[in-house]
C-alpha cells in the first residue's frame, strides 16, 4: 500500500494528492489538498488515510 502524505494545516489533517497529467487542461493546480476533518492523528491513521 502506498503511503499518502499527511499535512497538518489550519487545525486539521489534510491529504496531499497530485493531479494526474490527463486533467491538466481542466485543473491548473499541480496538487490538491483534501481535508480529513479531524485534528486527531490516531483517528486519521486508523481510518486508513495513510
Amino acid at each position: 500500500m502506498k503511503m499518502i502524505p499527511l499535512m497538518f494545516r489550519a487545525g486539521s489533517f489534510c491529504m496531499v494528492r497530485k493531479v494526474p497529467k490527463r486533467y491538466a487542461a481542466v485543473e491548473a493546480r499541480k496538487q490538491v489538498w483534501l481535508s480529513l476533518n479531524t485534528d486527531n492523528h490516531v483517528e486519521t491513521v486508523i481510518s486508513g488515510h495513510t
